[in-house]
């Protein structure tokens, strides 16, 4: 799976705690720095998930049409940190993206 840290949050030691509980399933987590790039690694096959809170919605667009029309599962929906923030779920099948979606809430 593929995340990031949004440059505006707060990382006091309550925001880490849920940010572990929701990734320690995962054997690997990676933030490779650009949410399109996370996005397009989804859509072809490099990654299996890229989730992200609170990201610009054009650091996301492109990469998040280009995942869904090669079939990725994509959620993209208004984030927390303003008007332009949205928060992505984006994994290579349902079946996966069902689960980041529990894991979310």
């Amino acid at each position: 799976m593929a995340t990031g840290f949004p440059h505006h949050q707060d990382y006091d030691a309550a925001p880490l705690r849920e940010f572990v509980r929701q990734v320690q399933d995962f054997k690997k987590i990676r933030m490779l720095g650009s949410a399109a790039l996370m996005g397009a690694y989804v859509a072809c096959g490099w990654l299996d998930a890229y989730v992200e809170e609170d990201v610009w919605l054009w650091d996301i667009a492109g990469a998040a049409a280009i995942a869904q029309a090669a079939g990725a599962a994509v959620t993209v929906r208004p984030g927390q940190a303003g008007r332009w923030a949205r928060e992505v779920v984006c994994a290579a099948t349902p079946e996966l993206q069902a689960v980041l979606e529990a894991k979310r809430t």
